[in-house]
């Protein structure tokens, strides 16, 4: 059916998520909160810490030590945190802004949500220019001076916005594609460095004569860290480190980056950056927040670390992985993600079966019949016959590999950042690199019925017929596609704002209608199901890749990637150790893993 109708081709939903809190719904404080949530972002106001997270978790603390949950019953995760000395403001999944003026930890607090006019999960939000600005998936951006009416802006951007800052005047907003865009009113936006597929995680701004001068740091993927004296001019800065780098802030007179791994650097001018010794090893870092002389470390499993002196940290926090990569066969499923781990789950319980040289995050698992091939970051590869024992290969690049995929005669190829294209003849024990077009980051590749489809930044594609020779296509998109499958008939594509595109030979593309303007991370085929899924625990489906229908996942989480459950008609999707989901109808019902 792909193949037919790609064929005769070729010849927003708005408003309130229904589980989120009313205007003005009094909450209740839970003292002692000990849980192990992930928490996304934590700030420092008049009143203390307060983090956000998973399922609308919010918890509060005078001084980093003890700790309070307040009771929202939201059933969205919270994603980013702003205030202005007087006010918070949380966003997140489903649209959600949340504000509230009194201090967490006085009594019972009033919660107000705010109308925001989209279902899009809001990443980011920062004061400044006398106004709110809230930034979020496929390149959204909002504003409002008193939090009441939201105004989207149109911005030279259409990758996930994971942050923004104020400060020297100006607005600086970054993006899962590499994309950086600046404002110094929060209304018209200027592109500052364009997407190149490194994921920037976070910015903020500080330095000598901060807020009013100072400077933009950045921080991603790999390690990367980049400077700017006024968000237009870009620099790097030697990390020391190639983790991925989740949180970035100023505070004490030093800028604080963490992530995977516990992952912590510290830097006086943000040039110059030291590494400092981990926490403890195999937490997962998310942001830091400065106030009242201690730095606060939020992330997964509830990580609430602090510190006054940036050496010594103490705090509750249990090791969590973030999976970016997936792959099942009967009842056993593979997960691999940040700190180069590599997770196992065998009928209920997940054991961490391998690392990666240098814990370095990993991107994707591939299943091709008994082989695994695992690719990420810095050229990462390794591969397994087993499914235990993992083997790493020499790549011959330092690219991030993004995906793999084996073609018809055996060949297998890994594709990623910068353009890069390698290739196996010998079940990825050597590689060599191939030429392809141009130098843009390949997100996923696959194999189809005329051969190899790679797709990245921009709506970026290519084919070959062998995995040697390759041409540049057209999708007809701009958005930057995350994912791409091959069935026996044809190829769909997906990505940032619910983007959907399929072909039949790989070479003409058509856009079909998706009903979700939601990033999607990824696709796959099982016999004759299609399914994609994104942020918000969004789930699709298809019966032939051009009608796609929205599923009820169970989760709000945000699902990073989906494979075929081999030798049966399942999918499995992950997101997160705890986060994941499984289905056994073809995708048309799903379980919690």
């Amino acid at each position: 059916m792909l193949l037919a109708a790609a064929v005769v081709l070729l010849g927003a939903c708005s408003g309130q998520s229904d589980s989120a809190p009313p205007a003005g719904t009094t909450t209740v404080a839970n003292p002692g909160w000990t849980g192990s949530d992930l928490l996304w972002d934590v700030a420092h106001g008049p009143s203390g810490f307060v983090a956000v997270g998973e399922s609308g978790v919010i918890v509060s603390s005078a001084d980093g030590v003890a700790w309070n949950r307040v009771r929202t019953d939201l059933g969205q995760t919270l994603r980013g945190l702003g205030e202005d000395g007087g006010t918070t403001v949380a966003v997140g999944t489903g649209g959600t802004i949340l504000s509230w003026d009194q201090p967490l930890t006085a009594g019972s607090p009033t919660l107000v949500r705010h109308a925001s006019g989209t279902t899009r999960p809001l990443l980011g939000v920062a004061r400044g220019a006398g106004l709110w600005v809230a930034v979020g998936a496929g390149g959204l951006v909002l504003t409002s001076p008193d939090l009441v009416g939201w105004t989207p802006r149109p911005v030279p951007a259409t990758g996930d916005l994971f942050g923004v800052a104020f400060g020297g005047g100006r607005f600086v907003a970054v993006a899962d594609d590499g994309a950086i865009i600046t404002s110094p009113d929060g209304v018209a936006w200027t592109a500052t460095r364009p997407a190149d597929g490194t994921w920037w995680w976070d910015v903020a701004f500080g330095g000598a004569g901060a807020p009013d001068a100072g400077r933009f740091v950045v921080v991603g993927d790999s390690g990367t860290v980049l400077g700017s004296a006024d968000g237009s001019a870009w620099a790097a800065a030697p990390s020391g480190t190639t983790g991925t780098l989740r949180g970035v802030g100023w505070g004490g007179g030093s800028f604080v980056a963490t992530g995977s791994d516990a992952t912590l650097l510290t830097s006086a001018d943000g040039t110059t950056w030291t590494v400092q010794p981990p926490a403890r090893p195999g937490l997962e870092l998310w942001r830091p927040a400065f106030g009242g002389g201690a730095w606060v470390v939020v992330g997964a499993g509830g990580v609430r670390l602090r510190s006054t002196d940036l050496t010594t940290w103490t705090g509750p926090g249990t090791e969590g992985l973030v999976f970016s990569g997936a792959a099942a066969v009967d009842d056993r499923t593979w997960g691999v993600g940040t700190a180069g781990s590599i997770a196992r789950r065998d009928g209920d319980r997940w054991t961490t079966v391998g690392r990666a040289p240098g814990q370095r995050d990993l991107r994707s698992i591939r299943r091709f019949d008994g082989l695994l091939v695992v690719t990420g970051a810095a050229g990462t590869v390794l591969t397994s016959t087993d499914g235990t024992t993992f083997t790493p290969r020499p790549s011959g690049t330092d690219a991030t590999l993004w995906s793999s995929a084996r073609g018809a005669a055996g060949r297998i190829v890994a594709v990623g950042a910068g353009g890069v294209v390698v290739t196996s003849t010998d079940e990825g024990a050597t590689w060599a690199p191939v030429t392809a077009p141009g130098t843009t980051t390949w997100f996923s590749v696959t194999a189809g019925p005329t051969g190899f489809v790679a797709v990245g930044v921009d709506g970026a594609a290519m084919v070959s017929p062998d995995g040697t020779t390759w041409t540049a296509v057209r999708t007809g998109t701009e958005r930057t596609l995350r994912g791409v499958a091959g069935g026996d008939k044809g190829y769909a594509a997906v990505g940032a704002d619910g983007e959907v595109v399929v072909s039949a030979d790989g070479t003409g593309w058509v856009h079909v209608s998706a009903p979700t303007d939601l990033t999607l991370h990824a696709v796959a085929r099982n016999g004759g199901a299609w399914v994609a899924v994104g942020a918000g625990g969004v789930v699709l489906r298809s019966g032939d890749g051009i009608t796609w229908t929205a599923v009820e996942s169970g989760t709000t989480d945000d699902l990073l990637a989906v494979a075929p459950v081999d030798g049966t008609a399942g999918f499995v999707a992950l997101g997160a150790v705890g986060h994941g989901i499984r289905s056994t109808d073809g995708g048309a019902t799903w379980t919690r893993l």
